[in-house]
Formats: C-alpha cells, sequence, structure tokens
C-alpha cells in the first residue's frame, strides 16, 4: 500500500476515535494504532484515496474546483470499498452506513457525478 501512496504512511495514537487522517499541509497519512487489520487496510485505502483526490495547493487561495467535505468522504470510503472488494475484503458493514451517512440527502445526480472518480480512482489503486 505505501507503493500506492502518494504521500508518506505512518501509525500513531489518533485522539477523538477517528481511524485516520490525510494531514493537507504536512502531505501524510495517520493511521490508528491498534485496530484489526481489515480495519487499518480499508483506513489506509480511505487516506489514500483523499491524497490522491483532494490535495491542494495551499499557495492557491480558492480551490473552485475542489468537492466539499461530504463528496470528499463519500468518494474516499467509496473508493476503499472498491478497492477491498477487489481482494475479497468484505467492508459493508462499515463502509455502508458511512457512506449513507455523508450522502444524506443529496441528490442522485451530486452521487452520480462522484461515479467516475471512484470507478477511476479504485481502478489506479487496483492496477
Amino acid at each position: 500500500m505505501e507503493q500506492a501512496s502518494p504521500v508518506p504512511i505512518g501509525f500513531e495514537d489518533i485522539e477523538g476515535g477517528s481511524h485516520g487522517y490525510f494531514h493537507l499541509l504536512d502531505n501524510r497519512i495517520a493511521i490508528q494504532e491498534g485496530m484489526s487489520q481489515l480495519q487499518t487496510i480499508k483506513t489506509a485505502i480511505h487516506e489514500i484515496a483523499h491524497a490522491k483526490l483532494h490535495t491542494i495547493d495551499p499557495n492557491t487561495p480558492e480551490q473552485t474546483n475542489r468537492p466539499d467535505s461530504r463528496t470528499r468522504e463519500v468518494q474516499a470510503e467509496s473508493v476503499a470499498y472498491a478497492v477491498c472488494q477487489h481482494y475479497g475484503l468484505d467492508t459493508s458493514e462499515y463502509s455502508f452506513g458511512y457512506v449513507a451517512g455523508w450522502s444524506s440527502g443529496r441528490e442522485l445526480a451530486e452521487l452520480k457525478a462522484s461515479l467516475e472518480v471512484i470507478r477511476s480512482t479504485a481502478h489506479e489503486l487496483i492496477s
């Protein structure tokens, strides 16, 4: 997975219950220590998807084409789910609720707009 990641991945004790995060300014991924192997893999893929899709240029004040936070979370978790499924890892118990929560109240057209982003990113990580 480290080869697929555009940024370094490290493990740490993350406060607040988060499983991981992509730090935009430090350009690195942190994964919560001590999780199950499945949750660790899924979280790493989720954060790699953020790093590939949602990096910003700190020198550019306005990121007009950047998706909102809800869309970013739906995209990252959907990529993680698709990649895990490809390798026979079932994350549906966690992923379905996560995506449902972040996509709640969204129009179908908004969700469909992310499908190609999700597909192409998952394909890139699988290849």
